[in-house]
């Protein structure tokens, strides 16, 4: 939205400290995280100031609080890149599509737009006297003549990788503004005059064992050098006329990401991250500086202030540390700002408690949980409670129980494990529940809450009684007594049966005499990979995959009884939508390859919904005819996560992304009419799950931005 001032300066958030409720889409009333830090951090020139890039925008923090002051550029989010002016009047941001604005920092407005589209932004850079703007993505880089407005670059110039590596390029401005550094090939860095746009300079890397030319370039303060790193471990430093390493290269041995800055006395300082701690270090004296405890894992958003003298770094376990040069490193916990699992959705787990004044929001892979109280207005980040084990294991494997009433935890990379069991209402734990053995690999709760089973790698199955905190037996399959890993346990709703899943296989166990049934492998399954739902009745459950059709299966016997039927529908009376929709319907039926993407049942058992690209189709439960064709509108066409209100009168359909879209569309369908009823325009990104509150007053929408969305269901339905 071009040239819009934002609700959110400075001085508006400090009268709403309610951050939930900063930049809302329209419809939402609360927002629960910040959303994934995808652009990094950057620090602002003053060094007062951290601003956080996001999928769903830009946060600004106090530095010394790390409290956010401003929410800003969320028309579409995604950001990827990030940069201040040296002066601090303008800031750039570039997202995922290729769209870089520029903002002024005073005024709080979008005064710029440049589009480069279906290129992301990884890097921007701003001349030191301002007259100039470098944008680049990993194969291009483009210079600007910068002015306000301008949108032609003076300089465009793109490389053939010839290695698909994941890795951020970037660009450098000489002090004086005459010349510009960017990585031009295969172990190729450029020097060009800007002026005359002839190179001055080719510099080589050294060779490594996976290449992919330098990145983050620095000139030196007085322009004679430029320093660089490669991906991993090794920096360079380079003497521009000579074309000659003015050292050699520095590896730091172990490390996994190097980053280097220049002090204003020319002294060069870079940051090493170790598996454990950030070393920081002076090339000149040959000498560490400082260190930093870090547990992140292998993510990586930091960066060093324009003096060198701080740095910060983000963490994948909620930590942003800054550290001030000559005082102690500052860690502030940050959960808000989530992680989500390149391979496992987010939210891992969305449940609404009975009274429907609670959410329990599961993240980042295994860690654990957030609570929202919708009567207070925040959220719960102490339950369950970190201890040392969970500080030394942070990766944690947990279920909730389907009343919302109880919550199991337990290490998920410890032998020996303990699981513990807490009451959600009191805080307290009421059961400490020893494995003895291996890692836990999957853990639920039987429907009343009484039972609790535990995936147990290389070892049988245990159940345990909640209430006397006893373990009742263990269970080995008939043919395979060591059981390979478990990555889900599901239980049939009406707790008779349950399901062990692996890798291509599905074991069906009898809950009354808790024994094994059978094992099958069932064409096209893979546990993470499958839609597995129950049918209404009981006896059955679908599995989808995204391979094949929704197939129908028998739980005594394991044998296929059906399908749904998802062939193209020739009874047009049936189809429901938008005239300029439907018309064009059959030859979208035609492309699509009629794969079930999202499929649930209604609490009623009456029906069954299934999402296929372009089509929500209504199934009846008991005849498995179909009911209704719901045609879906362009933008709209991937909406496969479902959800029905507990009425069962109403569906709700959630969007993943598609080119051109800002936001996703979360669409309420009504099932007696199929009329859309609504639509709310949500998440910048894929929309991942779906959860109405008991009452159906509230519908919970978690996003791969690292986000949830609550929104008020009452004037709609």
């Amino acid at each position: 939205m071009e040239n819009r001032q934002l609700q959110t300066t400075t001085q508006s958030i400090e009268a709403n400290n309610d951050v939930t409720t900063w930049e809302l889409p329209e419809g939402a009333t609360t927002r629960l995280g910040r959303g994934r830090i995808r652009g990094g951090l950057t620090f602002s020139p003053d060094g007062d100031s951290l601003v956080v890039a996001t999928d769903i925008g830009c946060w600004l923090y106090d530095l010394d609080t790390l409290t956010p002051r401003a929410l800003w550029a969320t028309e579409r989010g995604m950001v990827s890149a990030i940069s201040f002016s040296h002066d601090g009047q303008w800031i750039a941001i570039g997202n995922m599509d290729g769209t870089l604005k520029v903002w002024d920092t005073q005024t709080i407005q979008d005064i710029a737009k440049i589009e480069e589209t279906n290129r992301l932004v990884s890097s921007i850079d701003f001349s030191l006297d301002g007259k100039h703007l470098a944008i680049a993505s990993s194969t291009w880089t483009e210079v600007y003549a910068w002015h306000v407005n301008t949108t032609t670059p003076i300089l465009k110039f793109a490389f053939t990788r010839k290695h698909r590596v994941s890795h951020v390029s970037s660009t450098a401005f000489s002090p004086d503004g005459s010349l510009f550094a960017y990585k031009s090939g295969y172990n190729l860095t450029s020097v060009m005059a800007i002026e005359t746009g002839e190179i001055v300079a080719e510099l080589s890397d050294t060779f490594t064992e996976d290449p992919v030319g330098c990145s983050n370039l620095m000139f030196s303060p007085c322009g004679e050098f430029l320093a660089g790193c490669n991906w991993k471990d090794t920096v360079h430093v380079w003497h521009v006329q000579s074309g000659n390493f003015a050292m050699e290269p520095t590896t730091y041995h172990q490390s996994t990401r190097v980053l280097p800055t220049y002090l204003s006395d020319g002294t060069l300082r870079v940051a090493a991250r170790y598996s454990k701690e950030i070393v920081i270090s002076d090339t000149k004296l040959q000498e560490k500086v400082d260190s930093i405890a870090y547990s992140g894992g292998t993510f990586w958003a930091a960066c060093f202030s324009v003096d060198g003298r701080k740095f910060a770094i983000a963490s994948r376990y909620d930590d942003i540390q800054v550290w001030h040069e000559g005082s102690p490193s500052k860690v502030v916990s940050l959960p808000e700002h989530l992680h989500p699992d390149p391979v496992q959705r987010f939210p891992s787990t969305l449940v609404f408690s009975q009274d429907s004044r609670t959410l329990f929001c599961g993240y980042w892979k295994r860690i654990g949980f957030l609570a929202w109280d919708d009567s207070k207005r925040q959220i719960d980040r102490t339950f369950p409670q970190k201890s040392d084990e969970y500080t030394a294991h942070p990766d944690m494997t947990f279920t909730i129980s389907c009343n919302a009433e109880l919550i199991a935890t337990a290490p998920a990379l410890r032998k020996n494990s303990v699981i513990r069991v807490w009451d959600i209402s009191t805080r307290a734990q009421i059961a400490e529940l020893k494995t003895d053995t291996q890692r836990v690999s999957g853990l639920t709760f039987s429907p009343t809450g009484e039972y609790l089973v535990a995936g147990i790698i290389r070892c049988p199955i245990k159940v345990w009684n909640i209430s006397s905190s006893t373990q009742i037996t263990e269970l080995t399959e008939k043919d395979n007594p060591l059981s390979k890993m478990i990555g889900r346990i599901v239980f049939s709703p009406t707790g008779t049966f349950f399901l062990s899943i692996r890798k291509e296989s599905i074991s069906v166990w009898n809950t009354s005499k808790w024994e094994h049934l059978y094992e099958s492998t069932l064409k096209g399954f893979n546990r993470s990979g499958t839609l597995l739902r129950f049918h209404p009745n009981g006896k059955h459950f679908f599995t989808a995959s995204r391979e094949g059709a929704a197939i129908i299966w028998d739980l005594k016997s394991g044998e296929q009884v059906g399908s749904l039927p998802t062939e193209i529908c020739l009874d047009t009376t049936l189809y429901r939508g938008k005239p300029q929709d439907i018309q064009p319907a059959h030859h979208q039926q035609e492309m699509s390859s009629r794969r079930v993407l999202g499929l649930e049942t209604s609490p009623c058992g009456t029906w069954i919904a299934g999402a296929m690209f372009g089509e929500i189709r209504i199934w009846d439960a008991a005849t498995l005819q179909t009911q209704m064709v719901i045609i879906l509108p362009m933008g709209s066409q991937k909406s496969f996560i479902l959800a029905f209100s507990p009425c069962s009168k109403y569906l709700a359909a959630g969007a993943w992304w598609q080119q051109g879209q800002n936001k996703m569309s979360i669409r309420l369908w009504e099932i007696a009419t199929g009329e859309n009823i609504h639509t709310f325009w949500a998440h910048p990104t894929d929309i991942d799950r779906l959860a109405f509150s008991h009452d159906g007053k509230i519908l919970a929408s978690g996003s791969y931005d690292g986000t949830i969305l609550l929104w008020d269901t009452t004037p709609y339905m």
